[in-house]
């Protein structure tokens, strides 16, 4: 009695499906009636949110999404490495017109 079950935020918290072995201690007195509640209860708080933040979201005007889209589009853009091009790579190399280790006899032993 009194310990708590399931605690959640965003959705329904589980409920008290605990069957009851002993039935809850009630003292009837007989100045004042007191009704008989259950030994479980489900307790729900509802925490406001922040207005601020709210209007804040709403005032993030059309011209602030612009520079935003810009800003990141040129920053990503700003490191882009540029690919070398090298014209001659599938070209084969010149022929030979004379042999000139022969021509000059200069032979490596």
């Amino acid at each position: 009695m009194g310990e708590v079950i399931d605690v959640s935020f965003f959705t329904e918290a589980e409920s008290c499906d605990m069957v009851m072995e002993e039935e809850c201690v009630v003292h009837d007195f007989p100045s004042n009636h007191i009704d008989k509640e259950p030994c479980c209860n489900d307790i729900q708080e509802l925490i406001p949110g922040n207005q601020n933040e709210q209007q804040a979201i709403d005032s993030f005007e059309l011209n602030s999404v612009q520079f935003a889209l810009a800003f990141t589009y040129t920053y990503l853009n700003l490191f882009e490495t540029k690919e070398e091009i090298t014209p001659f790579i599938d070209s084969s190399p010149p022929l030979i017109d004379k042999d000139y280790q022969v021509l000059y006899q200069s032979f490596l032993i």
